[in-house]
């Protein structure tokens, strides 16, 4: 798992959103190592059950969405905040997320 503990801010890459980070040095990774590494935030994130590999909920909706960051949208769109939200609030935040 990437750990943020040595380097500089400089040597890693922020995804905002999740508050995953992850070391730069992975975007020189092999096709391989990519992919492991990106299973990793997906287990870590639930999207992906550790143990079996098998998809959880939260990987069936970002697998189901199109964008710069699945993983991202299916985060916020299943948070449970949104299904209080008004239907002028849900457009809102829609307009607002998919902008």
């Amino acid at each position: 798992m990437a750990q943020r503990s040595s380097g500089t801010r400089d040597d890693f890459c922020h995804i905002e959103a999740s508050e995953v980070w992850i070391p730069t040095s992975f975007l020189l990774l092999s096709p391989r190592l990519f992919e492991q590494a990106v299973m990793e935030v997906l287990i870590q994130k639930g999207a992906l059950d550790g143990d079996s590999l098998r998809i959880l909920p939260l990987g069936l909706v970002s697998r189901s969405l199109q964008g710069q960051n699945e993983l991202w949208l299916a985060l916020a769109l299943t948070h449970p905040v949104v299904l209080s939200l008004t239907g002028s609030q849900l457009a809102a935040f829609l307009g607002a997320l998919l902008r």
